[in-house]
């Protein structure tokens, strides 16, 4: 982990100043691997589009893709849970734990919990919980942000219910982070300066990241060095 300040802002990481290496063209490519049986699948992909294209407007110019090959993506979308057999999380989630994720990597959502599309302000018991909300929290972990200290933040660490609005946590974490790469794909020089990374990491040119237990190839900072690290956090749900 480390903790940094940017533009006043405290920022914490979970593995330093790592990010997801974009492809050539700027992009950040996702698959969902399976779905929950809670609700129909046309809606928990919107909620996971949902998740993406909140996360898109201070990632911008980078952009998210989703993708039919999981050989393609750089975040694979997984559901599981403690008992499940046949895509068993690679850690358990624990009784009160709404999911996790792998920083650069994969992320993991309880299915024992009841994943719906929940209003704001709309009040629930037990172990519903809103998919939008808990997805876009785990997808900052993701891209390598940490948890964050004000409750008015996505990545604050307990579920507080419905939320979609990005804080200035999530703005200056990812410029911290992203910002050198997304001024690059900008004025068009990212494809050209990947290569150049490739080069010097000793990457393939055809080379994409690959899927391997929540492992990532990842770039530390633009510096070009490639090498895969996992990490992991949560997010616990508050039970009253």
């Amino acid at each position: 982990m480390g903790t940094y300040t940017h533009n006043g802002v405290k920022v914490n990481t979970m593995t330093g100043r790592q990010i997801i290496l974009p492809s050539p063209q700027g992009k950040i490519r996702w698959h969902i691997r399976n779905f929950t049986s809670d609700q129909d699948k046309t809606k928990t992909i919107q909620a996971i589009k949902k998740g993406f294209d909140l996360w898109e407007r201070i990632f911008n110019p980078i952009m998210f893709e989703g993708t039919n090959d999981i050989k393609e993506a750089h975040i694979v979308i997984h559901f599981s849970s403690d008992s499940d057999r046949s895509n068993p999380p690679p850690r358990p989630f624990g009784e009160n734990v709404l999911g996790f994720a792998y920083a650069l990597g994969d992320v993991w959502l309880n299915d024992d919990f009841d994943w719906q599309e929940i209003m704001k302000g709309e009040r629930t018991t037990g172990r519903t919980a809103d998919l939008f909300t808990a997805f876009v929290h785990e997808l900052g972990h993701s891209f390598n942000i940490g948890h964050s200290e004000s409750n008015e933040a996505l990545m604050y660490a307990s579920y507080n219910g419905v939320d979609s609005a990005l804080s200035p946590y999530e703005v200056e974490a990812v410029d911290f982070l992203y910002g050198n790469i997304r001024a690059m794909v900008y004025k068009k020089k990212w494809a050209e300066e990947r290569k150049i990374l490739e080069v010097e990491a000793g990457m393939s040119p055809k080379a994409t990241p690959k899927i391997a237990g929540g492992s990532q190839f990842i770039i530390l900072g633009i510096l070009g060095i490639v090498y895969f690290l996992a990490s992991k956090t949560n997010i616990v749900k508050n039970i009253a």
